[in-house]
């Protein structure tokens, strides 16, 4: 139901709009969502924005929301007893420190509200596309190697997942010519002969 006087936001930052046609509303990535009526109240159509706005705004389709393990609760869950592996001295600190950057990074790429037992082939496949445009290959190598390692943990340690996770033949660390075509763009990082010099004083 379309309304002519559509009401006032019901505090000031609040991210929707009351749009004529009587719905709550946001234009994301040049396009017009809603978010449920008007007359529902504005409390529903926030807790609805709030579920779907890191798919949005990452330009992609929102997941159903439904019951299951979470992709953050399962890295949360890795880290949590990761630490204590940390805390007995077998693992240093700076290396919780890269898997919980890795976490970060893969949650921010397909979502919080992602279920694990949604993901698929083609989700790795766009997670190892970014990290291609963004990233040197030894550092692809190592965030390929952590995601790796927290879901075989997740299977085969805790039985948190009931199956092996399907990377998918593009997900995996890259290949030696890429790591020598690097090298050879980069070139020889030399020091000078000042530079010894000044190193050695």
């Amino acid at each position: 139901m379309s309304t002519a006087n559509p009401p006032e936001k019901p505090y000031q930052g609040f991210p929707l709009f009351a749009h004529q046609n009587g719905q709550w509303a946001k234009k994301i990535c040049g396009r017009l969502r809603y978010f449920g009526r008007v007359a529902d109240g504005w409390e529903a159509a926030l807790e609805l924005y709030q579920q779907q706005r890191d798919d949005l705004h990452a330009g992609r389709e929102p997941r159903v929301i439904d019951s299951g393990l979470t992709l953050p609760e399962l890295w949360t869950e890795f880290l949590l007893d990761f630490k204590k592996r940390v805390n007995r001295g077998k693992v240093g600190q700076g290396s919780w420190d890269d898997h919980q950057r890795t976490g970060k990074m893969v949650v921010a790429a397909l979502g919080r509200n992602t279920l694990v037992s949604s993901l698929r082939k083609s989700d790795w496949k766009s997670v190892r596309d970014r990290w291609e445009e963004r990233y040197a290959p030894s550092t692809i190598a190592g965030h390929v190697a952590r995601v790796k390692a927290v879901f075989a943990w997740a299977y085969e340690d805790e039985e948190l997942i009931d199956v092996p996770m399907k990377f998918g033949r593009v997900f995996r660390r890259p290949e030696e010519v890429v790591f020598r075509q690097h090298r050879e763009k980069s070139g020889a990082k030399l020091f000078s002969a000042a530079e010894i010099r000044k190193l050695l004083g």
